[in-house]
């Protein structure tokens, strides 16, 4: 049996675009997903200094009782992760509500929208990794806050 001179493999997306199997809409609703991904961010970012700094007298009379840079950090960044895991549990639940209505649409792509379990742990593992991205600066700040200043202003 002779082959062709010309086998190869083209990669997925490649041959999923030449095939015509993606539409459109799909690669726009990828787009935004990504840029609410950072917009959430960035709101989490400023949510989180301002929740940490808030929590500056309480970080100061802990410092000033004995209490590590290194501890206060590690509590803040416990409360971020919880934040993420929280997070990741409530996209999930959002998730298996949009696949549901995905596959209620006529479209030929519809029936093919599941939710396997390495798209549902690296789900919520986005959600953690990016809850302590994100609480990384402001945790830092609020650790670095000598506490002679703030037990001053008390």
């Amino acid at each position: 049996m002779l082959r062709a001179a010309d086998a190869r493999l083209d990669p997925l997306m490649e041959r999923l675009q030449h095939l015509n199997l993606v539409p459109d809409d799909v690669s726009r609703q990828l787009f935004l997903a990504q840029l609410f991904l950072v917009v959430c961010l960035l709101n989490a970012v400023g949510l989180l200094l301002a929740k940490f700094l808030q929590m500056a007298p309480q970080i100061s009379i802990r410092r000033a009782l004995g209490a590590k840079k290194r501890d206060i950090l590690i509590q803040l960044m416990s409360e971020a992760a919880v934040v993420g895991v929280l997070g990741g549990a409530l996209g999930c639940a959002l998730t298996v509500f949009g696949l549901n209505l995905i596959r209620g649409q006529p479209d030929r792509y519809a029936q093919l929208a599941h939710l396997d379990v390495v798209m549902l742990t690296l789900t919520i593992g986005l959600a953690i990794f990016s809850s302590l991205a994100a609480a990384v600066v402001p945790a830092w700040r609020a650790c670095q806050i000598p506490p002679a200043l703030e037990l001053k202003l008390q």
